[in-house]
């Protein structure tokens, strides 16, 4: 049996069965692909994201909040347009490069409005409004997330977080 079909899109791989999914989001299309993205390994990466999720939590939520929103993000912590303009595929869907957040959280987190520290706890930027901040002041990676492959990308995304942020 090769484990790699368990990574596979619109393929599942069980008891040694391999057999092809209904998967409505591929088939509809919602994946959006930018020059230079690859929409399998994306959809790796996501997926490895999603297993994470469910070992650690037992279920798929937010990294951040603890929260089992829909719609969560396979959110870059060093982006990926960074990792495809110094050719480095591998950072680019590394799985340690990449957080589980709702879509507020990840729409925050890529604009380098937030960032953490490497005990995981959250750092506000300057454009987060005083009601966001109250909100989400308390939200924090565990352990289990930010591991020291985790802290080495979140070092690259603090250096920018703080250039926005001075």
């Amino acid at each position: 049996a090769l484990p790699i079909f368990k990574y596979m899109p619109e393929l599942s791989y069980t008891n040694g069965v391999l057999q092809f999914e209904d998967n409505k989001s591929v088939v509809a299309g919602n994946d959006v692909v930018s020059t230079g993205r690859d929409p399998i390994l994306m959809r790796i990466y996501r997926k490895k994201l999603f297993d994470e999720s469910e070992k650690i939590y037992n279920r798929l939520l937010c990294y951040a909040c603890k929260m089992p929103w829909k719609g969560l993000v396979a959110s870059h912590i060093k982006p990926l347009s960074a990792c495809i303009r110094q050719q480095r595929m591998t950072e680019a869907y590394d799985k340690n490069n990449g957080l589980l957040l709702s879509p507020n959280v990840d729409a925050y987190f890529d604009k380098f409005d937030i960032s953490f520290d490497d005990d995981g706890n959250i750092i506000l930027g300057k454009n987060v409004q005083d009601e966001i901040k109250e909100v989400i002041k308390d939200y924090k990676l565990d352990a289990m997330v930010m591991n020291n492959e985790r802290k080495k990308y979140m070092k690259y995304h603090r250096q920018i977080f703080e250039e926005k942020n001075m």
